[in-house]
């Protein structure tokens, strides 16, 4: 996940701390490393999943798979 994604998607650094629980500080450190650490990269991967999931066709194996999901994402 590139951080310039994250910024735009979000509105700016403070927006993307809060929506991870970090400083805005730690997101300034990413930024000049130009990457996000893999935690929060997979997190937010895994909430891009579960929003898709929804927007498609529930069935009982979609849903399933979506009780699962959010039982396991940790703010």
């Amino acid at each position: 996940m590139d951080i310039n994604q994250l910024i735009e998607k979000h509105g700016n650094q403070s927006a993307v701390a809060k929506h991870f629980g970090v400083t805005r500080q730690f997101v300034s450190r990413w930024v000049k490393n130009g990457r996000v650490p893999e935690k929060y990269a997979l997190r937010e991967l895994h909430r891009e999943v579960i929003i898709e999931l929804e927007a498609g066709e529930q069935n009982r194996s979609t849903s399933r798979l979506l009780r699962k999901m959010r039982a396991g994402l940790r703010p």
